[in-house]
């Protein structure tokens, strides 16, 4: 009995761990995906700002109407309406990382054969990388993350292992991220 309660402890204590890991994990990737906007004005003015605006009328709109034109309407429908419409403004710049997350993640085999290819016929590493950065329609987000690490090494003047690592604490795709660290050490040897 005293050994149940034992394992029950034990399995709560490593359950709030995890969980405690992933929400961790999530505010993380949250920030990076803020960080990551590439225009914001253009992000609060279009998005944010919106959202906030038909959200808030939308909490409001039945109490208005019902004082106005003494009308019945469901203030909860409405309000749920209004609440998902705000939240889904905040998380927009997260699920758009997301998606670049997948996007990237289903062109990585395309990529890998296309390094493999370039790194028989005996070019540099950083040719290599400005070659792959140059294919952008085909790559599309992987393409933009390779391109910024073209960027980066050849008109920043950036080291390439510098360049990887940079890419690599910045992009969504755990599968890139691996890569990026990869080619970071081989490049500095």
């Amino acid at each position: 009995m005293a050994e149940e309660k034992e394992e029950k402890k034990k399995l709560f204590k490593t359950r709030k761990k995890k969980e405690r890991i992933e929400k961790n994990r999530f505010l993380k990737e949250f920030k990076i995906a803020y960080r990551n906007l590439e225009d914001p004005e253009k992000f609060f003015k279009k998005i944010l700002f919106p959202s906030f605006a038909g959200g808030l009328i939308l909490l409001f709109l039945p109490s208005i109407l019902g004082s106005f034109l003494h009308i019945e309407l469901n203030s909860i429908a409405f309000s749920s309406i209004g609440i998902i419409t705000i939240i889904l403004g905040v998380l927009y710049p997260y699920i758009s990382w997301k998606n670049r997350e997948n996007e990237i993640n289903g062109k990585m085999h395309f990529f890998i054969t296309h390094l493999r290819v370039l790194a028989i016929s005996d070019l540099s590493l950083k040719d290599i990388i400005n070659i792959i950065g140059e294919k952008r329609k085909v790559y599309k987000s992987l393409g933009d993350e390779i391109r910024k690490i073209s960027i980066l090494s050849t008109q920043w003047k950036v080291p390439l292992a510098k360049a990887f690592r940079f890419i690599s604490d910045r992009t969504p795709s755990k599968m890139l991220k691996f890569w990026t660290d990869f080619l970071r050490v081989w490049s500095a040897e």
